[in-house]
């Protein structure tokens, strides 16, 4: 959604490719990165486990730990870049959190199924 978000920023704006180019100068591909890896490993055990919708307090409980669990990869991976590596990047921790929260967000908060459930079709009278 993020990237749907800048994307059409950048698109609407009158010089969008200059700033298409800034922007690929402002967030390096390595962020891109930490944030789509960080939103893929949070979103598919929620899709595998079917708790895109969910109903109860341990469903919800289940949501935030792979959330949290994933976030926690990302840090451990990052102490052993600190460790063994280049350092420690605190903007790797930060698009590793918000890939995980932007998922979390939108499974928690997620108005659509209540939407869809009260749907009852568009009467075209004919």
């Amino acid at each position: 959604m993020l990237n749907t978000l800048i994307f059409l920023s950048v698109v609407l704006s009158p010089n969008w490719l200059d700033q298409a180019k800034e922007l690929q100068k402002n967030i390096p591909v390595d962020k891109i990165a930490h944030f789509g890896l960080s939103a893929t490993l949070t979103a598919v055990p929620i899709l595998c486990f079917k708790l895109y919708e969910p109903k109860t307090e341990e469903e919800v409980s289940v949501v935030m730990a792979i959330g949290f669990s994933v976030f926690a990869l990302g840090l451990v991976k990052e102490l052993y870049d600190q460790k063994y590596g280049s350092g420690m990047d605190q903007y790797d921790l930060l698009a590793d959190f918000l890939g995980s929260g932007l998922v979390i967000t939108i499974i928690l908060w997620n108005p659509l199924p209540k939407v869809w459930n009260n749907y009852k079709g568009v009467d075209y009278g004919l």
